[in-house]
């Protein structure tokens, strides 16, 4: 054999075929995987619908793997499969490759094609010698993390599944693959271009959206930094208008990019989000320490139900719907012509330039807790919204008696609600700015949500 030959494993004819010259292919019978370390051999799986390979490909380097039917490859856990940079795994057919067990090894990166499943999977970062492009020999090994793609070739919408898989390196899918993963770990950058699930698992690094329907994640689902450093992930979207949903933590910095984007998290979120542009919803529910900000663009913004440990929100320039939650905020609607409501807690709420209107619901703003509108403005247009607690405006300095009565006293709103003359509401206008029954909004017919 010639040295570090080319080879082309058949296992339907039990044949090789040597590709090392480049005129002549010279066809060999197999007799044997002995004495293949150095060579390069592509492997046709057949028609077979299993194959145990244990320690059967140890000391070869795989071009490629190709099945002309439904496969599943089985390894014990200390088998192990090496690829060549650019190799190419799988069939661009339907059918259903798999790797069950053991461990996989590349040069550089690692490509599925079509329907694949990858099970009780160690992708290891230290097998191979760069200076040989093979299995590494005793102290050749380097520290080279495995980069994986998939992709689907003949432009079919299919489905790459993960079950406890453990990558140090990157992983992308093409718009045409859906990635399924579930109780595994990535340790790098994680582009999703079709669509992903997790289950019970981890990111720490990098999550790139490049699809309109790009993430999401059920049940018991984490998204987090596998250290739990602040800032570790990342979720960076495109221009296509993301969707990043599910009940999973994040922890790191969310940029959504441009597009309408949608964001709905069940679970705890620690760090930065920039929705960017486009008209976006965000919707958090877990324990929230976040700074927001909207961009530009028409956004929704809903923290009803978050428990806030830490929340700020910049709604941009744009008509923005901006929701806060029980807890203290600052929420700031930039420009445009926002609708603010802090929710209950201690709130500071800036309108900036627009007519933007401030809504309160009975319980958001009590004396002991009042909120405070920093900057409302007559001449923009701004409006106090309390339909849901009063329903006429008394030019006086102390309630008449009657239910649903506003009152302005100095720099205070009060609102009595049941009609005891004793203030149930307040709101801290900062200053003294005579308002009158023209600055609140007092019918009926407003709905938040």
């Amino acid at each position: 054999m010639s040295a570090n030959p080319t080879i082309i494993l058949d296992l339907i004819s039990g044949t090789y075929t040597d590709t090392t010259d480049g005129w002549r292919d010279t066809s060999y019978t197999l007799v044997s995987m002995q004495d293949f370390q150095g060579s390069t051999v592509q492997i046709y799986l057949g028609f077979d619908t299993a194959l145990n390979a244990e320690n059967l490909f140890n000391d070869v380097l795989l071009a490629g793997m190709t099945s002309e039917d439904d496969f599943t490859l089985t390894q014990a856990g200390g088998s192990q499969l090496n690829f060549a940079d650019g190799a190419r795994v799988g069939s661009a057919d339907r059918d259903l490759f798999t790797l069950d067990g053991g461990i996989i090894a590349s040069a550089g990166t690692l490509t599925f094609d079509g329907e694949t499943a990858l099970r009780n999977v160690f992708f290891d970062n230290d097998l191979f010698d760069l200076n040989t492009n093979g299995p590494a020999g005793p102290g050749g090994t380097v520290n080279r993390a495995v980069n994986v793609v998939f992709e689907q070739s003949d432009k079919f919408y299919r489905t790459a599944t993960w079950d406890s898989v453990e990558l140090d390196g990157t992983a992308t899918t093409d718009k045409f693959t859906s990635l399924d993963i579930d109780d595994s770990y990535i340790g790098g950058t994680l582009t999703v271009g079709g669509g992903a699930q997790f289950d019970n698992s981890e990111l720490s690094g990098l999550l790139r959206l490049n699809g309109t329907e790009a993430f999401s994640a059920y049940s018991a689902s984490q998204l987090t930094s596998a250290d739990g450093r602040a800032g570790a992930l990342v979720v960076l979207g495109d221009r296509a208008g993301n969707r990043l949903e599910g009940a999973f933590d994040v922890i790191g910095r969310i940029d959504m990019g441009d597009g309408s984007d949608l964001v709905d998290l069940t679970g705890d979120v620690h760090g930065r989000i920039i929705l960017g542009n486009g008209s976006d919803t965000l919707t958090l529910t877990g324990t929230v320490t976040s700074k927001i900000f909207g961009g530009r663009g028409a956004d929704t913004i809903n923290l009803f139900d978050a428990t806030n440990a830490g929340i700020s929100v910049h709604g941009g320039n744009g008509d923005d719907l901006i929701y806060g939650s029980s807890g203290n905020e600052v929420i700031v609607g930039d420009g445009g012509n926002d609708t603010i409501s802090g929710g209950a807690g201690r709130d500071i709420l800036v309108g900036r330039s627009g007519a933007d209107v401030f809504v309160f619901a009975a319980g958001d703003s009590t004396p002991e807790a009042r909120d405070m509108i920093r900057d409302f403005s007559k001449a923009d247009g701004d409006k106090i919204d309390l339909t849901f607690t009063a329903n006429h405006f008394h030019d006086g300095n102390s309630f008449t008696g009657a239910s649903g009565e506003v009152i302005a006293v100095g720099r205070l709103v009060q609102i009595d609600i049941d009609g005891d003359r004793v203030a149930d509401m307040e709101i801290d206008m900062r200053s003294d700015l005579g308002l009158t029954a023209d600055d609140f909004i007092l019918t009926f017919g407003f709905e938040m949500f």
